[in-house]
């Protein structure tokens, strides 16, 4: 649960949410994906110049053809310790 007014979580697959009118600013996946179908997927469901957050765990960020990374930032796991770099596309206008 989100305790903020002007934050939306949706629950569901990209696919079957591609088709809304409206876009998001932000649309960010748990690992369901490989790294590059979900940047491209996740172009789709942002409105121009809308962020995609990418999780990464060894791999390299992948390249966009809608979306260009604007920053990576990596954490550790606090579970397992493992390192992760979270990777943000800002989508083409």
């Amino acid at each position: 649960a989100v305790s903020r007014s002007d934050v939306v979580v949706v629950r569901g697959r990209g696919e079957e949410l591609t088709s809304r009118e409206s876009k998001w600013d932000v649309a960010m996946s748990r690992a369901t994906l490989a790294p590059p179908d979900w940047l491209a997927l996740g172009t789709e469901l942002v409105r121009p110049a809308g962020m995609v957050a990418v999780l990464l765990a060894k791999e390299e960020a992948p390249v966009g053809e809608r979306a260009e990374l604007a920053q990576t930032m990596h954490y550790t796991l606090v579970s397992s310790g493992a390192s992760r770099t979270l990777a943000l596309y800002r989508r083409h206008a």
